[in-house]
C-alpha cells in the first residue's frame, strides 16, 4: 500500500523523489561515515511543502502534520529529538512558526547543533544526562519554510558561512513556473488541468501518509542487511 499510494505518485515530483531519498538515505550515514546534515524546502503558501514532508516521514515516522516536529521546538528538546530519531529521517515543519528578525538566531545554532551529531552535554547530576554513545545521533533532517534560510539570513543582516551552507540545503518547492511541487503528468492531462490534477494528488497522498506511515522501513533495513 505505501508503495502504490505513497512512492508511486511521489514520482511525479523531482522534490518528492528527493525527500524520499532523503529518508532512505539516513540509515546509510554510519555505514557510510558521512555526518548529519539538513534539506529546507522553501516556497509559497498551498504548494504541498508538507505534503512531501509527510511523505518522506511516512518512511519511518508518522503521517499526520499535526504530528510532526516544527521550528517551535526549544533547543534543549531538538537534541532529544535528534537521538529519537537517530538513524532516521527528522522532519522539522513549518519555519514560519518562528518570528522573521529573530528566526536566523535560532536556524543557524540549530543547523549546527543538529549537524554536530550530539546532545549538548549536561551535569552528570541531571536526570537528563546521557552517556557519551547514547547523546550521538546522526539523521538526514527535513525543514520547510515560505522563505529560504538565506532569506532569514539577509534580515539579520547575516551571510550564511560555507560550514553552514554545507549542513543545510535550501531547496524550492515548485519550479519551471509550477504551482505545487508536481512537475510531470501524466500525458493524458491537458495543460490547462494539470495544477487541479496536482493539487487532487497532493491530496490523495496526504490521506495515503496517514494511512501506510512507518511501515517501509523495516523491508528496507532487511534488505541492506542480505549484502552485510
Amino acid at each position: 500500500g505505501w508503495i502504490r499510494n505513497v512512492a508511486r505518485p511521489c514520482g511525479y515530483s523531482d522534490l518528492a523523489m528527493t525527500a524520499l531519498s532523503a529518508a532512505f538515505a539516513a540509515p546509510l550515514l554510519k555505514l557510510t561515515d558521512r555526518n548529519s546534515f539538513g534539506l529546507n524546502i522553501f516556497g509559497a503558501a498551498k504548494t504541498g511543502k508538507s505534503t512531501v514532508l509527510l511523505a518522506a516521514s511516512s518512511v519511518a515516522g508518522v503521517g499526520r502534520e499535526e504530528e510532526l516536529p516544527n521550528w517551535a521546538a526549544t533547543s534543549a528538546s531538538v537534541g532529544e529529538n535528534c537521538r529519537f530519531y537517530c538513524d532516521r529521517l527528522m522532519p522539522v515543519n513549518e519555519l514560519g512558526l518562528i518570528a522573521k528578525k529573530s528566526a536566523y538566531a535560532k536556524i543557524q545554532p540549530t543547523t549546527y547543533q543538529i549537524a554536530e551529531g550530539r546532545e549538548r552535554d549536561r551535569h552528570s547530576k541531571s536526570i537528563f544526562a546521557t552517556t557519551d554513545d547514547s547523546a550521538g545521533h546522526r539523521i538526514i533532517f527535513c525543514s520547510t519554510a515560505e522563505h529560504s534560510i538565506d532569506y532569514y539570513a539577509r534580515l539579520a543582516t547575516e551571510t550564511r558561512d560555507e560550514g553552514e551552507l554545507a549542513r543545510c540545503t535550501d531547496i524550492p518547492a515548485a519550479r519551471n513556473n509550477c504551482k505545487t511541487v508536481i512537475d510531470r503528468w501524466p500525458e493524458t492531462v491537458p495543460v490547462n488541468q494539470r495544477t487541479a490534477w496536482a493539487r487532487k494528488l497532493l491530496k490523495r497522498l496526504r490521506k495515503a501518509c496517514q494511512r501506510y506511515h512507518n511501515v517501509a522501513l523495516k523491508p528496507f533495513v532487511e534488505f541492506l542487511m542480505k549484502d552485510w
